[in-house]
């Protein structure tokens, strides 16, 4: 679930809020959903999110029936160590739609002979041997303040916290200035031990796993 895609879905549907003033603060809160790092982290989340919005029974109920009850796949620890938009295929098939079937709906054996023809303008496109070839990137630009960003960060010596288990090892460590961690907040994390949303809110964005 591309969770681009379900954030501009959801925006549209702000309306089922009467109040305009709490669309921002709902929005907040729902990319706070999407950082949940694990399935029980996201349910006892979205169980807070809905007690604390329980008033917007419009909205909660397309929230419910759209993205907790079916597609509810946009969270961040659903699928670690993957990208969580797909834009960059989304603009990929823009450009198959828009310069090579025209949008047009083509029979199997025609987009095949397509599908040879986009291939192969690719490839040339591509071919390293050209001047102007279309470069392949095969690592990330890292901008400058990016390294700059990353070097000041590692000057800050946070602690990190390793505890291994049967097939993974987390590694811990406290968000923003902070450079120490506790077994005590560690815990805490762990148990979920959530009071409010506002807790969950707190427990997110201060720690990492």
């Amino acid at each position: 679930m591309c969770w681009f895609h379900m954030r501009k879905n959801v925006e549209k549907n702000l309306y089922l809020v009467e109040d305009k003033a709490l669309h921002g603060d709902i929005m907040n809160d729902i990319e706070t959903l999407q950082l949940s790092t694990n399935k029980n982290i996201f349910d006892i989340a979205t169980r807070l999110f809905l007690k604390k919005w329980k008033n917007e029974d419009k909205f909660l109920r397309y929230f419910s029936n759209e993205w907790l009850n079916s597609k509810n796949g946009w969270f961040e620890g659903l699928a670690t160590h993957v990208p969580n938009t797909n834009n960059a295929l989304e603009v990929t098939n823009r450009v198959i739609k828009d310069e090579d079937i025209l949008r047009e709906r083509l029979v199997l054996s025609g987009f095949t002979v397509v599908l040879y023809s986009i291939v192969n303008k690719w490839s040339k496109e591509r071919n390293p041997t050209l001047i102007n070839s279309k470069k392949f990137e095969h690592q990330p630009l890292i901008t400058l303040s990016a390294w700059t960003h990353a070097y000041n960060w590692v000057k800050l010596n946070k602690d990190v916290v390793s505890i291994c288990n049967s097939e993974t090892t987390m590694h811990y460590l406290l968000a923003g200035e902070e450079t120490r961690i506790t077994d005590k907040e560690i815990k805490r994390y762990e148990n979920c031990t959530f009071n409010s949303f506002g807790h969950v809110q707190v427990c997110l964005l201060q720690y990492m796993a």
